[in-house]
């Protein structure tokens, strides 16, 4: 619910800053960046893990997509000082979470189901 109140907020906010498609490409190129920066930290991690324990198929796919970005980045961005640097990073920051939650957040299960498919043949016949 608070998290519901802090996106209400910052919409109310966002109705003061000036709109500019270049914030929106910027935006775009960081979630991009995002993305792969969590792939660069996730996949070794789980490649490494593969040599001790059985990981299911798809982990670092999904681990890498359901990165969700959220009202905690947006909250710092707010508490910035006033000023046009603040604006530029509190609209990058907002379409950056936003396109997360729309694009990773609505697509997340549509990935897990084709990722993990005929994962429970797959597990049953390591037992």
């Amino acid at each position: 619910m608070l998290n519901a109140l802090l996106f209400a907020l910052i919409g109310m906010e966002l109705l003061l800053l000036p709109f500019n498609w270049l914030h929106v490409f910027a935006a775009s190129l960081l979630a991009i960046a995002i993305l792969l920066s969590r792939l660069l930290t996730v996949a070794p991690a789980i490649l490494l893990l593969r040599r001790w324990r059985t990981v299911p198929r798809g982990t670092i796919r999904i681990l890498t997509w359901g990165g969700l970005r959220g009202g905690v980045s947006v909250a710092l961005a707010l508490a910035l000082p006033l000023g046009p640097e603040r604006d530029l990073l509190l609209s990058i920051t907002y379409i950056v979470v936003l396109s997360s939650i729309l694009l990773q957040g609505l697509s997340i299960g549509k990935l897990v189901k084709r990722v993990t498919r005929d994962e429970p043949q797959a597990a049953a016949d390591h037992h």
